[in-house]
């Protein structure tokens, strides 16, 4: 039993020393992609117009909300997108805000 505390003991004390904290990020899978239109999960809680982020620095921004999926224009060349490709919402990710050209003034 003493050597049972004396490892969990060390181990505590090894993840303290570490000291890099704790990251939260959304992460999504690519499911379809096709005509710069890309269908994924994961992302339940996006909203309209919110940015995503992909692999090779490309970027999309979030058109569709279903339950299950979430549909996303992609920013950019698409073709090294494919299905089962993690995306990222970063976190305080930007949106778009959309005004109509008369309010402008």
């Amino acid at each position: 039993m003493a050597t049972k505390e004396l490892i969990i003991e060390a181990l505590k004390k090894e993840i303290e020393a570490l000291g890099a904290p704790a990251e939260v990020k959304k992460v999504g899978t690519v499911i379809e992609v096709g005509d710069g239109i890309a269908t994924m999960t994961g992302l339940t809680d996006c909203k309209v117009a919110e940015m995503l982020e992909f692999p090779g620095n490309t970027f999309g921004v979030v058109l569709n909300l279903e339950d299950q999926t979430v549909g996303a224009m992609i920013l950019g060349d698409y073709q090294h997108i494919r299905k089962a490709t993690p995306l990222l919402r970063p976190a305080g990710s930007f949106r778009f805000r959309f005004r109509p050209r008369w309010s402008v003034g």
